[in-house]
């Protein structure tokens, strides 16, 4: 009778060990691969945001919490055109806000990206750079005021999250000029 007890338990926790052991190894196998393609994103959205840059030279941000990542933009000529500034926010209404941020050298957006958000389909998802409310458009070109950009009714939490990422990227902006 005991017997009867052990022997499914025994099976069961070896499969579990087995399972675990494998999702393990699958694991290990494709993290380098997955890296690698978030990387390539990154590049691609870096050069969705400043097509004229060439390089974009990874730089040490200190004393700024938000602010996960920061780059020179820099041109052909060898140039410096401007700063990208990967933001994230968590208090958006769904949790993380990661935001990808150019600034040229007179401290005015040149094109944002939404990396990462969970916001409420719908209302939230107007940070989405291909939105059909064109939301993102709209900071181009603003400086660190950000005059003139309106929120969205019903997505409050999220607008002022947003918000909150650019305002950090130009925290960042002031830090490299002083």
């Amino acid at each position: 009778m005991i017997n009867d007890f052990i022997k499914p338990v025994v099976v069961l926790a070896a499969i579990c060990v087995v399972v675990a052991g494998a999702l393990a190894l699958v694991n290990d196998a494709t993290h380098p691969i997955i890296e690698e393609a978030a990387a390539e994103r990154a590049i691609i959205a870096m050069r969705d945001i400043i097509p004229k840059a060439d390089v974009f030279d990874p730089m040490a941000i200190d004393g700024l919490e938000n602010i996960a990542e920061a780059y020179e933009a820099i041109n052909d000529s060898g140039e410096l055109i401007g700063y990208i500034f990967v933001v994230t926010n968590s208090k958006g209404y769904g949790g993380i806000i990661r935001v990808m941020c150019g600034i040229d050298l007179d401290g005015r957006i040149i094109g944002l990206r939404a990396l990462q958000h969970s916001e409420t389909k719908g209302f939230g998802d107007y940070i989405d750079y291909d939105h059909p409310s064109g939301f993102i458009n709209r900071w181009t070109g603003k400086d660190s005021r950000l005059e003139g950009i309106d929120g969205v009714s019903g997505a409050t939490i999220t607008y002022k999250a947003f918000r909150a990422t650019v305002e950090d990227a130009f925290k960042a902006f002031d830090g490299m000029r002083n």
